[in-house]
């Protein structure tokens, strides 16, 4: 009796450490990043064939460096390139919403400072909201074009 008891325990301690599995985390590639003497302040990268993923530095908050991200769809990067550096033919004032799905929503708002169209970015996930704003000549380093 004691025999069926040991192999019937050692037969669930064998199945029951066969539920794990291990894999490889892939490091995501890095499409491009703009950095200021050495605070990141905006990233992209490719998390896998079909997402990437956009990571900024939140500028709401000035004396703490907090960072958020945003994923989307590997069909949208053109798209959301174009929607945040072509400012021809946008008064200041307009705003855009972006949906990326996932919950993720950017509120672009676009302001006009000496000159020039700029935007400002807002982005909300559960309710909480993110800000950043980058120049298109940035934004064109981080998207790698």
């Amino acid at each position: 009796m004691k025999k069926i008891i040991t192999v019937f325990a050692l037969f669930i301690t064998t199945l029951s450490m066969a539920q794990l599995t291990v894999k490889d985390v892939k490091d995501p590639e890095v499409i491009g990043e703009y950095k200021t003497m050495g605070v990141l302040f905006g990233k992209l990268e490719k998390k896998d064939a079909d997402t990437y993923e956009f990571t900024y530095k939140d500028i709401k908050f000035k004396t703490v460096a907090t960072y958020k991200s945003f994923e989307f769809q590997a069909s949208d990067l053109d798209a959301l390139h174009q929607i945040l550096t072509q400012t021809e033919g946008i008064n200041a004032g307009e705003e855009k919403e972006v949906d990326l799905g996932n919950g993720h929503v950017l509120n672009i708002v676009y302001k006009k400072s000496m000159g020039k169209i700029w935007s400002m970015v807002y982005h909300t996930y559960l309710g909480v909201t993110g800000e950043f704003s980058f120049q298109p000549k940035h934004y064109n380093k981080m998207f790698g074009k």
